[in-house]
């Protein structure tokens, strides 16, 4: 399959024209699946899509030139959606959105046509879309997809379209049913539906379709107890050697999911001998390069931060050299240059030419093969060029497109049935940060370019941009570590002092907020600090303050960031007079177990009732050590540490001064008691969602506290653990540790 360059807007325009001159009402328009004719384009545009030798525009190209090529094939035109809307800046959907206007306009009498342009609404025009489709709804009651597509957009009736929409499609399981059936579905739902799909799958005979087995064997197990998981697995598994028995022109499109199927089963030979298969007829597949690099790093220990240099050197050295080989092969895959520009960044040693080419492989793998929704390391190539006095001349670009992607990312519509009020705020936090990080890269630039009064425009630029709301947290503090980093570099120390200020004072009123976030702030305070220190000639002071940066920062991008930091504290600590025995007795850092942070946040008050109907409040936290874990049936990643959770909570002796509780979230806790003995889960629930959220303001799960014996939160870690079993070891020591010296 050659690549080629194109006009994407001039193809995106021919190709329209196409489909509006060629759409008509057909008999099929109310049908559930695609007609059997259709399996072979969708089969090859979905192996294009997973191509790394095509750039994000030509794989759309083709799937866009599926869909044109069957008008009235909604599964086709929902997959070239769904590909725009996760891939593409808004400017470019906005286009499409136009274009599906035009053709809706043009065809009065075609329900798709109406219907595709709504459903390309959301996310963009949410409210508009969700009266379209409930228009449609209403009209067309047998046509199912408005149904779906008022699912998705989290309309307030969202679930009675959904419900309706199985009514009709009762089996149709795809990413867009499953993901509108996980989060709104009921349990008996889902059960149905997985049942249905069952059925119509094992009479399937289309590689398409059965790609879809992907979806059903996650809803089973979501809702498969400990009695059924047995008879479930032995399905899955014949499942597999079903698929495994096709020609191979047919299961090669099948081989991720049987990968999967195998990796659910334990099936190990089975695991290998898919990728295997995938490594012989999918060579250039981003499924092929992430299975060799996967294999790569679990057969290596990932350096750890207490680590010596020199291991983390000899590891990342073999990550450049392995890199080589694997840029030949994927040539534009992200995620390949992704690791070749960690390892370059953290190797100091390495040839400037070797980080150039290493920067600009990046750049390119990101502008062909990247997505707007996600964030680029532009940033951090400029920086390090900056650094390195490489490529120079390129440095004002690149940081301009990375605030312009940025400002993409931030277009997203504010409309909450849509995008939640986190994520809105996170994007304009993201916005902020990216757009202030980047001129004080711009600062520094223009400086040592000899142009001081082009960074003194890039400062004023800085300031117009800051949000001076001290109520809204993620936005106030964004762009002021960057702004006292810029007020420093340019010698402006009394209102680089004054800023500081500011900051320790928002700093002091806000102790409970979320103990990551705190810390992470707390360490850009005193790295802003230590700057000024620096500048101002105070040696020891800075070597204090980036002390105390690095006990507060427990996680770094890079390896080499550390270094750097422990070698800075060691010069300026001899260029006082100090020795270097002397400074490593001073400049010893605590070190976390097991991925906990250290955090000091109390327990607010409450009194809630647990699943069993036991009374709790703060004073049964006291006098003991408390594991406590935030979770919610939702969360995929709950869902995987909730059994290892139950191994702890039985391992867990309340004789030894511990004891064990979780919190959840979930907004209809009715459902908790069946979910529990489903999974046999025996540790305590209480429900509560406003608590947790409203009070405690946390948002982000799971997250497991261990509160120790005043009722004070002293340990806090964050999301689940990529090693269970010696994060549970670790854990359950460090509670005894706590217990005993407590």
């Amino acid at each position: 399959m050659g690549s080629r360059e194109y006009d994407s807007e001039r193809s995106l325009t021919g190709l329209w024209l196409a489909l509006s001159l060629a759409l008509t009402v057909t008999a099929a328009w109310g049908a559930c699946d695609f007609r059997p004719e259709v399996d072979p384009l969708l089969r090859e545009a979905r192996l294009a899509l997973d191509d790394t030798r095509l750039s994000r525009d030509e794989r759309l190209a083709l799937l866009r030139a599926a869909a044109m090529a069957y008008p009235d094939e909604v599964v086709l035109h929902h997959e070239y959606q769904d590909h725009i809307a996760n891939e593409l800046s808004e400017p470019v959907r906005d286009l499409v959105i136009e274009e599906y206007r035009k053709l809706a306009s043009g065809h009065t009498g075609s329900v798709a046509a109406r219907y595709l342009y709504a459903r390309s609404l959301v996310g963009r025009r949410t409210r508009e879309a969700a009266a379209l489709l409930e228009l449609l709804a209403g009209q067309h009651a047998e046509f199912p997809w408005p149904h779906l597509a008022l699912a998705e957009a989290r309309a307030e009736s969202g679930g009675q379209h959904l419900e309706r929409f199985f009514r009709l499609c009762p089996g149709t399981l795809n990413e867009t049913s499953y993901t509108a059936l996980m989060e709104t579905g009921a349990p008996q739902l889902r059960r149905a539906v997985a049942e249905a799909a069952r059925k119509e799958l094992s009479a399937s005979k289309f590689p398409s379709r059965l790609a879809d087995y992907h979806y059903l064997w996650m809803l089973e197990i979501a809702d498969a107890g400990p009695a059924e998981r047995t008879a479930l697995l032995e399905r899955i598994a014949e499942d597999a050697a079903r698929l495994r028995s096709l020609d191979s022109r047919r299961r090669n499109a099948l081989l991720p999911a049987l990968l999967q199927a195998y990796q659910i089963t334990g099936d190990r030979a089975g695991w290998e001998w898919a990728r295997g298969e995938i490594a012989k007829w999918l060579p250039h597949s981003f499924t092929a390069a992430q299975l060799t690099l996967d294999k790569w790093r679990d057969s290596r220990a990932l350096p750890a931060i207490n680590d010596s240099r020199e291991t983390v050197a000899a590891y990342y050295r073999q990550l450049y050299l392995a890199s080589a080989e694997w840029i030949r092969t994927w040539p534009l895959a992200r995620q390949v240059w992704a690791l070749r520009w960690k390892a370059a960044r953290e190797l100091p040693d390495l040839p400037d030419l070797d980080v150039e080419a290493a920067g600009a492989g990046m750049l390119t793998a990101v502008a062909r093969n990247g997505s707007t929704r996600t964030l680029s390391p532009r940033l951090d190539i400029a920086g390090t060029f900056l650094a390195r006095s490489i490529a120079t001349e390129k440095i004002p670009e690149i940081v301009e497109e990375a605030i312009r992607e940025a400002e993409i990312r931030a277009l997203t519509e504010i409309d909450p049935r849509w995008m939640s009020d986190g994520f809105r705020v996170a994007a304009r936090r993201e916005l902020d940060e990216t757009r202030s990080r980047g001129r004080l890269v711009l600062v520094r630039f223009y400086l040592q370019s000899g142009k001081p009064e082009k960074a003194r425009q890039v400062l004023r630029d800085m300031k117009t941009g800051l949000v001076y709301d001290a109520a809204n947290a993620q936005r106030y503090w964004a762009g002021r570590p960057a702004l006292a980093g810029a007020l420093v570099e340019l010698r402006e120390f009394e209102e680089a002092r004054s800023v500081l200020a500011e900051m320790k004072q928002w700093l002091a009123a806000r102790t409970e907020e979320p103990a990551e976030e705190f810390r992470i702030r707390q360490a850009d305070y005193w790295l802003s600090m230590a700057r000024l220190a620096e500048a101002e000639g105070r040696k020891l002071d800075a070597a204090a303050y980036y002390r105390l940066e690095s006990e507060n920062r427990t996680e770094w991008d890079y390896f080499a960031e550390r270094f750097a930091r422990i070698d800075r504290m060691l010069e300026l600590w001899r260029k006082s007079g100090g020795t270097e025995e002397g400074f490593r007795a001073w400049a010893g850092i605590r070190e976390p177990v097991g991925g906990w942070q250290f955090a000091s946040r109390p327990l607010i008050g409450f009194e809630l009732r647990d699943l069993a109907g036991r009374s709790w409040s703060t004073a049964d936290f006291r006098g003991k050590v408390t594991l406590v874990n935030l979770w919610a049936t939702w969360c995929g990643p709950c869902l995987t540490e909730l059994p290892h959770l139950e191994k702890l909570h039985r391992q867990m002796n309340s004789g030894e001064g511990m004891q064990f509780v979780t919190f959840n979230v979930d907004e209809d806790a009715g459902s908790l008691p069946a979910f529990m003995k489903r999974h046999g889960y025996t540790f305590p629930v209480i429900p509560a969602r406003e608590f947790i959220q409203d009070r405690m303001r946390v948002t982000m799960y799971p997250r497991t506290w261990i509160v120790g014996r005043d009722g004070t939160i002293r340990y806090e870690h964050a999301g689940f653990s990529s090693r269970p079993e010696r994060w549970l070891n670790e854990t359950l020591e460090l509670l005894r540790h706590l217990a005993k010296v407590n």
